[in-house]
């Protein structure tokens, strides 16, 4: 996915703040849902998968974020050193973009591991 499509993507489907994708389910006041909603919107301008807007998938994307350095003080560092190069820079928002939809990924594949066993732990709770 090159750095132009992807953009016009984003812009068109307004991915970005102060929309956020413009997701229905999210209130106005959620920015949990929102940021994930946002992201969720720009993974999929670059033909990822997406994943849940729920308070739990939120902890575990920011915690996958914050470890593999996903974050827009890292993208600017990345900037810097591009002098003038707009390509370069592109190439930043890029690697930032793929950084944080990989841990997208990561909090959906996770909760699809842990959803049977919750489930399983919960109902059993109920019947007893």
């Amino acid at each position: 996915m090159e750095f132009p499509e992807w953009s016009k993507c984003h812009i068109e489907r307004q991915c970005g703040s102060p929309h956020d994708g413009h997701c229905s389910e999210c209130d106005a006041e959620d920015l949990t849902c929102r940021t994930l909603c946002g992201w969720n919107c720009a993974c999929r301008c670059m033909g990822w998968p997406t994943g849940g807007l729920d308070a739990d998938s939120h902890d575990r994307w920011d915690k996958c974020y914050e470890e593999r350095g996903c974050t827009l003080s890292k993208r600017e560092e990345c900037q810097k050193n591009c002098g003038s190069s707009e390509s370069c820079k592109n190439l930043c928002i890029m690697d930032r973009e793929r950084c944080s939809c990989g841990c997208i990924q990561h909090a959906a594949a996770s909760r699809t591991e842990s959803a049977p066993a919750a489930t399983t732990a919960t109902s059993t709770r109920h019947h007893h």
